[in-house]
């Protein structure tokens, strides 16, 4: 069962390095902290980091947290949506409910109402990609995201 494992990890290992090496030069890059997407929320790792990768035939991504380290490549073609959003952070109102008794979750409630956080977020049929960036980089994102409608509208006009 052991040697199965260690097989199919080498054929994954060398699939990984076969598309990330196949992929084009890197048209635009942004960094930020990692997010998971639950449906219509998404929640921000308070450790780790994430960059997003736009190729003129794809997109990649490194995630590190937690002793997780997730690579991904995903063929433009199947990007169906790149957007910004902004968002609050459900774990200030998670925390301001639970310590309400106490009467410090007010401060952490009037949080949640206060702060928001800006995510890039691009879609396929059944996954999402997303991360949070900073204010500083607010022009990057938004030019990444334009660069990256325009490699899907060229993907569209090809296939």
């Amino acid at each position: 069962m052991i040697s199965l494992y260690i097989w199919w990890k080498c054929i994954f290992i060398f699939l990984q390095n076969y598309l990330m090496n196949k992929q084009s030069t890197i048209l635009a890059q942004i960094s930020g902290k990692p997010v998971s997407q639950y449906g219509r929320f998404s929640m921000t790792s308070l450790f780790g980091s994430s960059t997003i990768y736009l190729h003129q035939d794809g997109i990649s991504s490194t995630t590190r947290t937690w002793g997780l380290k997730d690579e991904r490549f995903i063929p433009i073609r199947q990007i169906s949506s790149a957007s910004i959003i902004e968002v609050r952070n459900i774990l200030w109102l998670i925390i301001g409910l639970l310590t309400l008794w106490i009467f410090i979750g007010i401060i952490f409630i009037i949080l949640y109402f206060v702060l928001t956080e800006k995510h890039i977020v691009l879609t396929t049929e059944g996954n999402a990609l997303a991360l949070r960036y900073n204010s500083q980089v607010e022009k990057d994102a938004y030019d990444f995201i334009e660069k990256a409608f325009e490699c899907i509208e060229q993907s569209h006009k090809h296939h």
